[in-house]
């Protein structure tokens, strides 16, 4: 049953990373790198 709870704190961990690089990634001074994570909203 060990192979069960390291696949949950897995799928736990890529999901917690993916938010956190998708929050870091939403700041203004990345958008200059990746014209693809800008929104259509440009200030």
């Amino acid at each position: 049953a060990m192979w069960l709870f390291y696949g949950m704190a897995a799928a736990i961990l890529a999901l917690a990373a993916r938010l956190a690089y998708l929050q870091w990634y939403r700041r203004p001074g990345v958008y200059a790198l990746d014209a693809s994570a800008i929104p259509v909203k440009k200030t």
